[in-house]
């Protein structure tokens, strides 16, 4: 599913894999992943293989294992860590996110830090999780499950240029 070369990478959160997993879903979440492979390099991070395996039958651990040792896998090293603890700290500070700052799970939040730290979007099933303006919305793909419900993925950017500002207010710089 990854594209080759230098393009950029998207992110692909757990809801989304979650969907190719499923099904019902399959083929609709391979359909999109394919459209972002056009333009992307499809990666995960190693946190999302945390979220799908945990309390996953065992006998359901082959098939996610296949589907998700076909992705690059990015780390949750310290960078990203550090990155995730400002974020969070900024979620909870902004006037923007401030009410809902206590709806970010902490995985998101460290998917939302790998995106930063390696500079990817993120592909998510729920624009919730990833909040304006620390994301843009790039691209919005709209596909029908088998009982004809819609359902919308989300393509976004991480705004750089917002977090830093941010973290100029909310995330003071250690002096050593």
């Amino acid at each position: 599913m990854a594209s080759a070369g230098d393009s950029p990478a998207a992110l692909i959160d757990s809801n989304v894999i979650d969907y190719a997993f499923k099904p019902v879903t399959r083929l609709l979440a391979v359909q999109i992943l394919d459209q972002v492979a056009d333009n992307y390099k499809v990666v995960i991070s190693e946190y999302v293989r945390f979220e799908l395996y945990r309390g996953l039958a065992m006998s359901k651990i082959p098939s996610l294992k296949q589907l998700l040792d076909s992705f690059v896998a990015l780390p949750v090293d310290r960078g990203v860590l550090d990155v995730a603890a400002a974020l969070s700290t900024c979620y909870q500070s902004d006037a923007q996110t401030k009410d809902q700052h206590k709806s970010f799970s902490d995985g998101d939040i460290i998917i939302a830090a790998t995106a930063f730290r390696h500079q990817s979007a993120i592909i998510t099933a729920n624009r919730r999780d990833f909040p304006a303006p620390y994301f843009n919305e790039a691209a919005k793909y709209t596909v029908f499950d088998s009982r004809k419900r819609p359902i919308s993925i989300y393509e976004l950017s991480p705004d750089v240029s917002y977090l830093n500002a941010m973290l100029s207010i909310c995330y003071p710089k250690v002096n050593a």
